[in-house]
Formats: C-alpha cells, sequence, structure tokens
C-alpha cells in the first residue's frame, strides 16, 4: 500500500512546473524530476482526467448525436488532425502574403496533400477569417508546428456550444497536449460571429469527407 505522498509524488512529472511547486509545497516535498515510463505517465495522466470529469455523469455518444457536428465523435486520431490542419489553412492564406522566399512557399505548398491545395485556393479566392496576426514563417517546420496550432484554436472555437462530454471524448481520441489546447480554446470566449464563422467551415469540411 502507496501512501499518499508518495503518489502524489508521481504526479509531479507529467505537471507544469508552476503546477508542481504547488503540489510539491502541499505534500511538503521538492519537486524533483523522476523519469516514468511512458505506459504510466499515461496512465497518472487518465487518472487526473477521470478526477476532471466525472465519468458517472459522462454521456454516452449516442445521446449527443442531436448535434451538428456528431460525426466528430467517431473520427480517428488521424482524421482530427487532417480536420485541424484543414481548418488552419484560412491563417496560412492570409499569413501567406508575409512570406517573400519563394522556395519557402515552395516547399510549404508541396507539403500540403491534394485536398489541402484546394481548400488553400478556396480560401485565397474568398474574404478571409484569420484569428491570428500573419506570420512569417522561417521554413516547413515552423509552419507546421504554428498552422496546427491554429487548428486546434479553431476547432475548439467551432465547438463551443457542444456540452463538456462532446469535447472530452474529442480529446480523448487526441493526445493529451492537443486535449489540452482543445479545452483552452473551447474555454477562451469568442465573439458569435467568429465562432459561427469556424462552425459553418467545421461543418464543410465534416460533409465533403461523409460524402
Amino acid at each position: 500500500m502507496f501512501s499518499l505522498y508518495q503518489e502524489a509524488y508521481w504526479f509531479l512529472p507529467i505537471l507544469t512546473k508552476n503546477q508542481a511547486k504547488k503540489l510539491a509545497k502541499t505534500v511538503e516535498k521538492k519537486p524533483e524530476k523522476t523519469q516514468l515510463t511512458a505506459p504510466f505517465a499515461r496512465y497518472l495522466e487518465c487518472l487526473l482526467e477521470d478526477a476532471i470529469f466525472d465519468r458517472k455523469t459522462l454521456l454516452p455518444k449516442s445521446y449527443l448525436h442531436k448535434s451538428l457536428l456528431k460525426d466528430l465523435l467517431y473520427l480517428t486520431k488521424k482524421q482530427l488532425v487532417e480536420i485541424i490542419h484543414s481548418l488552419s489553412l484560412e491563417d496560412y492564406a492570409a499569413s501567406m502574403k508575409q512570406i517573400v522566399q519563394p522556395d519557402i512557399l515552395q516547399e510549404i505548398h508541396q507539403h500540403l496533400a491534394p485536398k489541402e491545395q484546394k481548400l488553400l485556393t478556396q480560401y485565397r479566392a474568398t474574404k478571409e477569417h484569420p484569428l491570428f496576426p500573419p506570420a512569417p514563417f522561417k521554413d516547413l517546420s515552423s509552419f507546421t508546428q504554428e498552422m496546427h496550432k491554429r487548428g486546434i484554436y479553431r476547432l475548439g472555437i467551432a465547438i463551443q456550444k457542444e456540452p463538456e462530454d462532446f469535447i472530452w471524448y474529442i480529446s480523448r481520441t487526441l493526445d493529451c497536449g492537443r486535449g489540452k489546447m482543445l479545452l483552452a480554446a473551447y474555454e477562451k470566449k469568442a465573439l458569435a460571429n467568429v465562432q459561427e464563422d469556424m462552425l459553418n467551415c467545421l461543418l464543410t469540411l465534416l460533409q465533403d469527407d461523409v460524402s
């Protein structure tokens, strides 16, 4: 039988620095770094998720079918990541004006899937709705990282009218890091017209995937 203090000590490596300090102070431990195996770290993350979301009140997916976004509940992680990438392209369409190096534009364009290239062409031909200031990308790596963050943020805004149970299922399909970013965007208040724009964009992407 492990003590409460020892169990609390295990959680320190998976928390943020500030959270670890607070927990360490509570259990009178120094926030020392501890190496955890990947399976055990994931197990601890699940325990924290269980504490945040009351599983006793979590609705089954079948009870969320009235949502226009119900198809999201059954996408794989790979499919959700593709949706996230597609959502970010509207911000990229606005950022392209800031990229002056033709070789970077060509590298990014070649990196996009044919479907994403088609979406990008559509976004460039219509009114842009960037959520972030345009960013001059230095290379393909910085483009991929920044656009991924923007896509998650857009997804979080698009699903803001959904119940927390819905968000939990989506976050669970993604990994812990993406889930945290999605929840942060979901909880951030967005203007009604911005939320509606993001929702319509997401619905269009879902319809294209289903059809």
